[in-house]
């Protein structure tokens, strides 16, 4: 598999070194005036009120000994700070002020050395509140009509009807339904006459011109907007470097909007001062809160400031060694991954097509119409398209598993045999993989390796969490806006990938939920776009609409075309979105779309065989750690949960020790990884609270216990995470 590497890569790292977590909570017990003197830094305090304004005035509480706080309470609220400040000590993904990112280049040697002083941040708003706010002013009688509107992006024409996907919102979550209205005259002309973007008056003058009365006019307009046939100029959008700004560039041009103006004017100011400084106080946020309070518009407190923080370095190199030591996971999972090209609904949904269809060319819209069209997708059930970093409670917990692993027989034997000799670790050689059939894969053009990078012992290994990606920007696209040289490696891959698809290639573009926005923004990455139910940016000529969408079957496989670019194009869906769970068909289908036929990752996947042990050891391929040791904890164990504090610790410690479980390890909360001390009474109970609301709770060794790999100046380690890229020329089309 020839993959070769793009020169730069991503580094993430936490705000403080894991030195504060040993010295906060390195003994049995936790000295909490240490605690308090902590939470009093400032930029601790500003890190909180980020991450969670209802907890900052929580601790302000604390801080302040008010008697508002009862005494269960303030154990429950230490037991939180306690997470958070495990957190932003030892987990390396961005959050908030709680993590950073940045990047490097390869050359000879190792060496990265955070600088505190060229640290940089950016703040936006929250996007719920943005939608919210543009929703509210779209409806203003004295706005709405110096409005630009513009057909719904998922509107088409068939037999004698428009059909088109209009939202609601239903317990503050978007829900969608197709609807069909009737096709007559006056509508095919204001349709015609909104396709470029059409002032509002314009819409209603050219009615009056068929001597259509004034207000029946008026009426009649407002009705298409109100059902949204017709949408706004201040739609949300998801591919810009900056919605706030988008949003007062539009008023900017009109008139009697001064107060709402000159609020968001004084607003981005205020968090552009935010941002020339690094630290700031809670009461630059509040006078942010108090214009905001004047506009009348809801938001969420928690999450109305987001912020993402680029790291400063004296230096940032990486070992062009790592790459030669990460081409060997790339050797072992071509082997032994064995796992097919996840293309069941894609396959279905052609079988289906050419027993409806034959070799005919049929609208995107139409073949994916979830009334008159082939069914495709899920049925529907309440997701959630995020998942918060921090977890306070969780209300279920599942364990992810891999069905049938073809692996399963060799990993059962390797980790039996591992235990029966009572080893730590698990080593995978090269002799282990003749026993495996080789099956050559498909991946996509470029793919990104996530990695951790581990000294032990004066050598570098290194922990690979996951390989693959339908495109390598997209656990970069989301930084591209507030950090200009991301933005130029991301184009850097974008221009790769164009080179080698030798396609159209068009990005989607789709806001599912508002809040979701905060992780799906990014800057226009395409020359083209796909606007579905969000905004695009671009000129008119570069925007695909998906009326203008056909699918046809060549060569025994599906192909999407442009009738307007007369090309043939690849959807691409450049963000880290779970588009998994949408009850969108023509979304999914595009987002699947871009995997077709490619298998879009390669994993080592313990699969259900973990269901069967109680410990993993370490499992490992010469420098490539696969799986961490990991211990299985089932609820039915703990028959002590009910006893007195003093009793639960003495038996936990007792079943640790005949367990093997160490001083500090991970303990996994979905995709969330918290630093426990098990010698400290408070992570204790921690855990023990976890294993008391669930059936299996995971735990895994803490790789970076004895060294990290990240310093700052004064030789403080830091836990680290790395995006490095690649790209293969031989697979060019």
């Amino acid at each position: 598999m020839n993959y070769k590497n793009f020169n730069k890569y991503i580094v993430r790292s936490p705000l403080f070194p894991l030195n504060t977590f040993f010295h906060l909570f390195g003994s049995e017990e936790t000295d909490y005036n240490k605690i308090i003197e902590f939470i009093k830094k400032t930029e601790i305090q500003e890190a909180f009120f980020i991450a969670s304004p209802d907890l900052f005035y929580e601790i302000q509480k604390l801080l302040n000994e008010s008697n508002e706080i009862k005494e269960k309470d303030k154990d429950k609220l230490i037991k939180t700070i306690i997470k958070y400040i495990s957190r932003l000590s030892c987990r390396s993904t961005p959050f908030g002020l709680f993590a950073g990112c940045g990047i490097g280049t390869f050359n000879k040697s190792n060496q990265i050395v955070l600088d505190e002083s060229k640290k940089r941040r950016t703040t936006r708003l929250d996007m719920n509140f943005l939608v919210n706010l543009v929703t509210k002013v779209a409806k203003s009688d004295k706005i709405k009509v110096q409005l630009k509107y513009y057909p719904n992006t998922t509107l088409f024409e068939l037999d004698k009807n428009y059909r088109y996907i209009e939202y609601f919102l239903e317990k503050n979550k978007r829900t969608h339904q197709t609807v069909s209205t009737e096709i007559n005259y006056y509508l095919k002309k204001t349709i015609k006459l909104a396709k470029d973007g059409a002032p509002y008056k314009k819409l209603i003058e050219n009615l009056k011109k068929f001597d259509i009365a004034d207000e029946i006019a008026v009426n009649y307009i407002n009705d298409l907007i109100e059902n949204q046939i017709l949408i706004s100029e201040l739609e949300p959008t998801v591919s810009s470097f900056d919605y706030l700004n988008d949003i007062i560039n539009i008023l900017k041009e009109k008139k009697n909007v001064d107060f709402i103006l000159d609020s968001l004017i004084t607003i981005k100011n205020k968090l552009l001062q935010l941002d020339s400084n690094y630290n700031n106080l809670i009461k630059d946020y509040n006078q942010i809160i108090e214009i905001i309070d004047t506009l009348d518009v809801s938001y969420n407190i928690n999450t109305l400031f987001q912020v993402d923080v680029n790291l400063g370095f004296n230096k940032n190199t990486l070992d062009e060694n790592i790459i030669k030591k990460l081409n060997n996971s790339f050797s072992f999972l071509e082997i032994i991954d064995n796992e097919k090209t996840n293309d069941k609904n894609i396959n279905e949904f052609k079988t289906k097509f050419i027993n409806r269809y034959g070799d005919e060319e049929i609208p995107l819209n139409l073949a994916l119409d979830n009334e008159l069209g082939i069914e495709y997708g899920i049925k529907p059930q309440i997701v959630n398209d995020l998942i918060s970093d921090i977890v306070i409670e969780q209300k279920t917990e599942k364990l992810h598993i891999l069905e049938n692993s073809t692996y399963s027989p060799f990993l059962n034997k390797k980790i039996l045999d591992a235990i029966e000799n009572k080893a730590t670790r698990i080593e995978i050689t090269d002799s282990d993989l003749i026993h495996f059939n080789k099956i050559q894969k498909k991946l996509p053009h470029t793919i990104s390796g996530f990695i951790q990078i581990i000294p032990v012992d004066k050598k570098i290994k290194i922990k690979l969490n996951s390989l693959g990606g339908s495109s390598a920007a997209n656990l970069l696209a989301r930084f591209c806006t507030s950090n200009t040289d991301i933005y130029k490696y991301v184009q850097e891959i974008i221009d790769k990938e164009n080179y080698l698809e030798n396609k159209t290639i068009a990005e989607v573009v789709h806001l599912p939920e508002s809040r979701v926005g905060n992780i799906l923004m990014r800057p226009n990455l395409r020359k083209y776009e796909i606007p579905y139910l969000a905004k695009s940016n671009l000129n008119q000529e570069n925007q695909i609409l998906t009326s203008d969408i056909y699918i046809k079957i060549k060569n025994n496989k599906i192909v999407l075309f442009s009738k307007k670019l007369k090309k043939e194009i690849i959807p691409r869906l450049t963000n880290a979105h779970n588009f998994h769970n949408t009850l969108l068909p023509v979304y999914k289908f595009l987002c699947d779309m871009q995997n077709y036929e490619r298998k879009n990752h390669l994993s080592f996947n313990l699969g259900n065989i973990i269901k069967n042990y109680k410990y993993i050891p370490r499992i490992e391929y010469k420098d490539i750690i696969f799986s961490e040791a990991t211990w299985i904890l089932n609820k039915e164990e703990f028959t002590f949960l009910n006893e007195s504090d003093d009793e639960k610790i003495k038996l936990f410690k007792i079943l640790k020790k005949t367990r093997k479980i160490p001083d500090f390890v991970l303990l996994i909360e979905g995709d969330n990884k918290l630093l426990l001390n098990l010698k400290n009474k408070d992570f204790i109970f921690i855990l023990l609270e976890k294993i008391k609301k669930y059936e299996i709770t995971i735990l895994t060794e803490f790789l970076f216990e004895k060294d990290c790999f990240i310093e700052d100046k004064k030789n403080n380690l830091y836990t680290n995470e790395f995006i490095i890229s690649f790209f293969n020329d031989e697979q060019k089309n």
